[in-house]
């Protein structure tokens, strides 16, 4: 019996301790699980690297240079990295001293004193969020200044379901690195200007000083640069022969001035960016001296600038500068250049002084193998403001009788009041090419489409077919012209190349831009574009396909033009046609669906690239004869169709045009015949 008892209480015992471990296990455990809980809850969900919080998104500025004036824009990359969601984020960037708040992509924000503030509603763990804010460093500020990047202050919330506890949690992030400005004080705007007192007591620029007459010197000094300019010397010179009625008549000049023989000179204690001073010095001429001529200019020195240098003499003397100024000579059809043609020549005549110009002049110097085109070659102008320009166009025509290559130049000559002498500007050089004249007769008229590096479908060519008839045409001496040369050639006598070449392309396809034009560049050829205007979008975003195609298997889908890119063509010698506003038979459609096509298509195409929209090709071929009466009416001078073989000049009909077209299934080695070129 008493082993009996003995066995009870030892199994008693023994299943005692194992409930009292469990149990500590179990409060270990607990309490351990509870710990891990508060960590995860306590834990930064923001790591630095893992969000690379802070980052100047601007190549210029990660060398740490900066000057005032300049923006700044930064990108800020948040990134839950913990276990846990973050809620009512409240995101602060504190924008340091010597910044100020330009502007942001966050819809919803608010300024508070100089600083940045927004609400995050959350971020879920993995999940990121970024922003980007640009701000303005303000002036003036001293040079070699060191000055901070803006830092993060966030607040969130995280709450851990499992212990049932929430915390408020807060971090700030920063970069260690600092920008360095870089500043000066800027004189370069000061400058002289002499002036005489009229009997009504008002004072105008004068070029002549009488033997007892008074002159004044108004001197304005300008500090246009980012940083305030301490004990600033200022010197005027060039002023012997003059004798002085009065030291001064002006403000703030100190009582310390200094004369010598030749020069005025004082100091200023300090003279802030933006600020300017001004000062009348009277004079008299001292007829002992000899005084026939005189250039006054002033020197300006300070510790912040370095050692006084004299302006640039234009730029001190009353006299205006039109450096800067120029003209340009292009050829408005783009390729060369042959007898005959019209030149557009674009002039800008700029003030690049600080001084008013007056009375200014403008003449255009021709060469003798060139002249003006209904076009005046002299203009005179009032006044230019300082720092501001006058634009000016005008065609010049080249001669119809050069019997030889030429290079030549136009000049650019610019006179006006005060100024010493005329300013003249040459043109770049202007080469005007020979070639034996086009008498009449066979001309080939290229219809082309779509041009791909792997042409598919019927209607379109292979980049590689492309480059063949370019370097087919240029071996046998071709140069395009335009359409626009052709009827000029029949209607004005306009001289074309011996042999003369037109090679279309039509609908409007993105893959003229892409492949075709670069090529054609190469060559130095042009080419006539026709546009189907319905399927030309704004912008990259909004580009087209070619929808009018779509119900044909056999004709693969095709991005089409945009205006940017069809401007930029036009600017360069693509001469720009008409397909209709959308690609269907025209043959088909009442003549007030025709009408309609072509009135808007010409006058979209013309506001867009700024010229004249003067011929009009037929989708498929197919011809409206009522439409075709009115052409003429509407502006169009001439229509195309799109097969017919080459054209004789002798005989042609502007408003049904013949083309060769070439499509895919056509032979490289058929184009040669094609085209009537001698094998």
């Amino acid at each position: 019996m008493l082993k009996k008892y003995k066995i009870i209480l030892a199994v008693s015992f023994s299943v005692l301790f194992i409930g009292i471990s469990v149990f500590f296990l179990d409060y270990f455990f607990k309490l351990r699980q509870v710990n891990y809980q508060k960590a995860i809850l306590y834990e930064d969900s923001f790591n630095q690297e893992d969000s690379k919080a802070i980052r100047i998104d601007d190549a210029k500025y990660e060398g740490g240079i900066i000057s005032p004036g300049e923006s700044i824009s930064y990108m800020f990359d948040l990134k839950n990295s913990g276990s846990l969601d973050a809620g009512d984020i409240n995101i602060t960037v504190l924008i340091p001293q010597y910044f100020e708040f330009g502007s942001t992509d966050l819809g919803d924000f608010k300024i508070e004193g100089n600083d940045l503030k927004f609400v995050l509603e959350g971020l879920s763990p993995g999940q990121a969020f970024s922003f980007s804010v640009e701000l303005r460093l303000k002036g003036p500020i001293d040079n070699n200044t060191e000055i901070g990047h803006p830092s993060l202050l966030i607040r969130y919330t995280k709450e851990n379901e499992k212990i049932f506890k929430e915390a408020v949690l807060e971090k700030e992030i920063s970069l260690e690195e600092v920008l360095v400005v870089k500043s000066s004080p800027d004189f370069n705007d000061s400058y002289i200007k002499i002036v005489s007192e009229g009997d009504d007591g008002s004072f105008t620029r004068t070029q002549e000083i009488g033997e007892d007459s008074t002159i004044y010197m108004d001197i304005f000094l300008k500090n246009t640069g980012d940083m305030d300019a301490e004990e600033v010397k200022v010197v005027l010179e060039g002023i012997y022969g003059l004798a002085s009625i009065n030291d001064a008549e002006s403000l703030n000049i100190p009582d310390d001035i200094k004369r010598t023989e030749d020069a005025f000179s004082w100091i200023i204690a300090e003279v802030a960016a933006g600020e300017q001073y001004f000062y009348r010095f009277s004079f008299e001429a001292d007829q002992q001296a000899g005084l026939s001529v005189i250039s006054p200019y002033i020197k300006i020195s300070s510790p912040s600038i370095g050692p006084g240098q004299p302006p640039d003499e234009t730029d001190i003397l009353h006299e205006p500068s039109f450096e800067g100024s120029g003209i340009n000579v292009s050829n408005i059809n783009g390729g060369k250049i042959y007898a005959g043609q019209l030149l557009q020549a674009s002039v800008v005549v700029s003030n690049s002084s600080s001084n008013l110009a007056e009375n200014i002049n403008i003449v255009i110097e021709l060469p003798d193998e060139l002249s003006a085109y209904e076009s005046p070659l002299f203009w005179k102008i009032d006044t230019i403001e300082a720092g501001q320009s006058v634009y000016l166009n005008m065609l010049i025509k080249a001669a119809s009788d050069i019997d030889s290559d030429r290079n030549v130049k136009c000049a650019l000559r610019v006179s006006s009041i005060f100024l010493s002498q005329d300013a003249v500007f040459e043109s770049d050089q202007i080469i005007l090419t020979y070639a034996e004249p086009f008498k009449g007769g066979t001309i080939p008229i290229i219809a082309l489409h779509g041009i791909e590096p792997e042409a598919a479908g019927k209607y379109e060519i292979s980049t590689e077919a492309f480059d063949y008839i370019l370097r087919l045409l240029k071996t046998n001496g071709y140069e395009t012209i335009s359409l626009k040369d052709l009827y000029d050639f029949k209607s004005n006598n306009k001289a074309l190349p011996k042999k003369p070449v037109i090679i279309t392309s039509d609908d409007g396809y993105e893959s003229i831009y892409r492949h075709a034009y670069p090529m054609l560049l190469k060559y130095g050829y042009r080419m006539s574009l026709f546009l189907s205007t319905g399927y030309i979008a704004e912008s990259q975003e909004k580009r087209m396909a070619n929808e009018f195609d779509f119900k044909y298997d056999e004709i693969p889908r095709r991005n089409m033009l945009i205006w940017p890119e069809i401007i930029e063509m036009a600017n360069n010698g693509i001469e720009i046609g008409s397909h209709g506003i959308y690609h269907m038979e025209y043959g088909n459609l009442s003549f007030e669906e025709v009408n309609q096509s072509l009135v808007l298509s010409k006058k979209d195409i013309e506001e867009n690239i700024k010229a004249d929209c003067l011929f009009f090709a037929w989708p498929h071929d197919s011809v409206h004869p009522e439409a075709l009466a009115v052409l003429k009416d509407i502006g169009y001078l001439g229509a195309l169709r799109y097969k017919g073989g080459p054209e004789d000049t002798d005989m042609i009909d502007f408003y049904s045009i013949k083309r060769i077209n070439i499509e895919s299934p056509i032979p490289l080695e058929a184009y040669g015949e094609l085209f009537m070129i001698p094998q």
